[in-house]
């Protein structure tokens, strides 16, 4: 049975083999997967902008999706590969990308659209619909990264079979993180009174460090989930055969 505190001192131990080829993989999947570049903001005159003002906004917001279909959602698959090996061992940098290797790259890219349509239609009816079938859903990126062959229909099923009974858990289990989040804002705030021309970085590096530790234990989790799903017959060693380095 998996325990908040067993799952974060497997994260740690995991860190401190691979600290710092595991900042290196985050900060690389922060700066690739942003979207910052295709957020468009403009004043309330805004309405006023001429034709091709709103084609240009068009059509960068139609990138921006693409973008996500194409590159961010399967570069997801390959950061949390990236953390589940991790856990065996060394995992190379280059694991990051391992989503895009021919043969798995369209199954994947078709499994996280379905995956992340089917997300989004559910927020569309209410907020709450689409927070669950986000948690019942969480596990899909974890599933295509072990098995990228996966259909959709299999991955999805897979997932919410596992997150039954699990999604409170997982909910308090990133709850728990908050205490970090606080600390660390207080912390730079301190420093930053002192060189806050150093905020912006002191930030960034603050957002990648917690971010490392999250997803190690996020990582941990599904160590847990993959499991349970062994035990309880959901899976077989067959279809989930483990993270073995590329």
């Amino acid at each position: 049975m998996w325990t908040r505190e067993l799952l974060k001192t497997n994260a740690k131990q995991c860190l401190s083999r691979t600290g710092k080829v595991t900042f290196l993989v985050v900060l690389a999947y922060m700066i690739l997967s942003g979207s910052e570049a295709f957020n468009i903001t403009y004043s309330t005159d805004s309405i006023e902008i001429s034709a091709f003002g709103w084609f240009l906004i068009g059509t960068l917001s139609l990138a921006g999706i693409l973008l996500v279909i194409f590159f961010s959602a399967p570069l997801k698959v390959g950061y949390y590969r990236y953390f589940m090996e991790a856990r065996l061992g060394n995992a190379p940098f280059s694991t990051l990308f391992g989503a895009f290797r021919k043969g798995d790259y369209g199954k994947i890219t078709l499994s996280m659209f379905m995956t992340n349509l089917k997300i989004f239609l559910f927020g569309l009816l209410l907020v709450i619909p689409g927070i669950i079938k986000a948690y019942e859903y969480v596990l899909v990126p974890y599933l295509l990264a072990e098995n990228p062959q996966m259909d959709y229909h299999r991955a999805q099923e897979l997932s919410r079979r596992i997150m039954y009974g699990e999604k409170l858990n997982l909910v308090i289990l990133e709850l728990s993180f908050f205490g970090w989040i606080i600390l660390g804002s207080i912390l730079i705030a301190i420093v930053g009174t002192f060189v806050w021309f150093l905020l912006p970085v002191l930030t960034f590096v603050y957002s990648i460090l917690l971010s490392c530790y999250m997803e190690a234990t996020r990582a941990e989790f599904y160590a847990a989930m993959r499991e349970k799903a062994f035990a309880q017959n959901l899976s077989t060693p067959e279809e989930l055969a483990g993270f073995i380095a590329y």
